[in-house]
């Protein structure tokens, strides 16, 4: 039977192999050897891969041109760099380029429109002046006044001339204004609306005629 070994216990089909014994190389056959010999040769060589070398021609751009070196394409930069080499080498008095981060102007941003330009000018001036103050400029007198502040803390004389009211007034502003009542306002619109030349007046009007009379006695007693 299949499933029965030759001791006469079953089979367990769901058993687990057991774990392969580690390889000992000096037990082990020669095709086994070359082959772990062989992964160790490609283990070294994947390991000294320089993957950081230099692509020929310098680093490419997005755009597919030549990425910008300032020892190389900068004149000055070149310039400097050379002094090193060659004492006394001529340093040319320009500018330098465009993209080269040394630029003043540019700072390395390449050709500048002149909203970029205004733009780089006012964050100049903003930093110029919102830059700390120095520590000889700190308690410094230089820009107070040579009196010492004493005209500005001096008591101040009034040199205005206010002119004064004119003490004669009228008759008519000496006299007291008449208090309009409630009364008189009532009679005032009662004489109007009984009026047929005020209401032949206002019958075109939308507010109602007694309104109308009192808007007009208040507008004659204000006048």
């Amino acid at each position: 039977m299949s499933g029965v070994n030759t001791q006469g216990r079953p089979v367990n089909p769901y058993a687990k192999r057991r774990p392969p014994v580690a390889h000992n190389e000096a037990n082990m056959g020669r095709q086994s050897q070359q082959r772990i010999g062989n992964q160790h040769k490609r283990k070294h060589k994947l390991a000294g891969n320089n993957s950081t070398k230099r692509r020929k021609g310098g680093q490419a751009t997005l755009l597919g041109g030549v990425a910008f070196e300032a020892e190389r394409d900068c004149i000055v930069c070149r310039a400097r760099d050379s002094r090193n080499i060659v004492q006394g080498a001529r340093i040319p008095n320009r500018a330098h380029h465009v993209l080269c981060i040394k630029n003043t102007k540019t700072k390395g941003n390449g050709n500048l429109n002149n909203s970029q330009l205004l733009t780089f000018e006012e964050n100049k001036r903003y930093k110029a002046l919102t830059q700390p103050i120095t520590a000889a400029e700190k308690g410094s007198a230089r820009h107070l006044p040579k009196d010492g502040g004493a005209a500005y803390f001096a008591p101040r004389t009034n040199t205005l001339k206010i002119p004064m009211p004119d003490t004669a007034t009228t008759a008519k502003e000496t006299m007291p204004e008449e208090m309009l009542t409630p009364m008189d306002l009532c009679q005032a619109v009662t004489r109007l609306t009984a009026d047929t030349a005020f209401a032949e007046k206002h019958k075109a009007k939308g507010a109602p005629l007694a309104m109308m009379a009192f808007a007009e006695e208040v507008a004659a007693q204000i006048s």
